[in-house]
């Protein structure tokens, strides 16, 4: 009998793999001509189309073909917004009321903890016309992976193959948007502590984003404790916020005993895309849909800051909201009237603030 423990087939110190020269590997050289012509503009997933000179072209606020990431503290809507904003990729509509998709296009949703029911469940509670709801059936394809090993790389940074058949798949459908929800269940060990694994998983990203269909790959993450609207507040390795080229993060402003439940949304990261223009306050609707803060609820907003003294120091949170973006929406929506009616709380508002200075 031998010390040997046949069923440990793990060296002790697993040999460097031998690195072959790949075409990927190689320097590339512009010509005269493609230094002194324009670069083609950037391709968006979704543009800013407001507050813009008439005339002029969308600006790009979410670009095609990166990886990205959305970070929220736990239960403040992650996962709505990913949903919602499949829903507005598949048809060519608005997210959040705010950002349009640049053009309709294929969605792939690896879904790491929720069912096929609980999203369908999420999309039946938007009330999509029959039309939204023709093109979603389409274009959005959804992978539940609850109870699954699918953990891109393995601890020595290396692939999986759980990773070669997801990125088989999702070739197959040539998406425009990939979301990862959440990122954490993909991801392999030390990958939330260990820049290097990080890093090789950022690399493993960024290789479905390199598909025929240059898709965006968004990766939906938590926040450390406390949050915040910063990159600093991305929970994990912080090679991943590095290695994205686009992050965003999201909090909630309201508390529980608020007559509405509103949320702040910012770019805190933006790489090759025009500067960030500043977080958004949204509002969670009835049914959980999430958009952008009509002229009743911010009034109510106001009612119930005047009214409660321990959020006194908090009159800022939601100085987000756009009376112009506002006007923009309930133009598109018929609700003019009822912006009417926010444009006067606004004076009032501001006549209250001047007497009591």
């Amino acid at each position: 009998m031998t010390d040997e423990q046949p069923w440990d087939d793990e060296p002790l110190q697993k040999p460097e793999p031998k690195q072959e020269p790949t075409d990927e590997m190689r320097f590339v050289s512009l010509t005269v001509d493609e230094l002194l012509t324009e670069p083609p503009p950037q391709r968006a997933l979704l543009t800013y189309e407001r507050r813009m000179p008439k005339g002029s072209k969308p600006q790009v606020w979410l670009p095609r073909g990166v990886v990205a990431i959305l970070s929220a503290p736990g239960g403040t809507g992650k996962s709505q917004l990913c949903l919602q904003l499949a829903v507005a990729v598949a048809t060519g509509g608005w997210w959040l009321d705010l950002w349009h998709a640049s053009e309709a296009g294929d969605v792939c949703i690896v879904a790491g903890e929720d069912s096929v029911n609980d999203i369908r469940a999420r999309l039946y509670a938007l009330k999509l016309t029959a039309d939204e709801a023709a093109e979603v059936a389409k274009r959005v394809h959804i992978m539940p992976t609850s109870g699954v090993d699918a953990r891109w790389t393995d601890k020595h940074g290396a692939p999986t193959l759980a990773f070669a058949a997801l990125r088989e798949r999702i070739a197959e459908k040539a998406p425009a948007l990939v979301i990862l929800d959440p990122g954490a269940r993909f991801f392999g060990p030390e990958v939330e502590v260990d820049n290097a694994q990080a890093t090789a998983w950022i690399r493993q990203a960024e290789e479905l984003q390199s598909l025929a269909s240059c898709p965006t790959v968004l990766v939906a993450m938590h926040t450390r404790k406390g949050g915040g609207l910063d990159q600093n507040a991305v929970r994990g390795s912080s090679a991943l916020v590095d290695g994205a080229r686009w992050v965003a993060a999201l909090e909630r402003v309201s508390d529980q005993s608020a007559p509405v439940d509103l949320l702040r949304i910012k770019r805190v990261k933006v790489n090759n895309c025009p500067p960030d223009d500043g977080a958004r306050t949204v509002e969670r609707k009835p049914g959980g849909r999430i958009g952008y803060l009509d002229p009743g609820s911010w009034r109510q907003w106001e009612d119930y800051q005047a009214n409660n003294k321990k959020h006194e120091g908090e009159a800022t949170e939601a100085e987000a909201f756009d009376p112009e973006e506002a006007w923009n929406i309930a133009q598109r929506e018929g609700t003019a009237k009822a912006f009417s009616e926010m444009q006067d709380a606004e004076t009032r508002r501001r006549k209250a603030g001047r007497r009591e200075r």
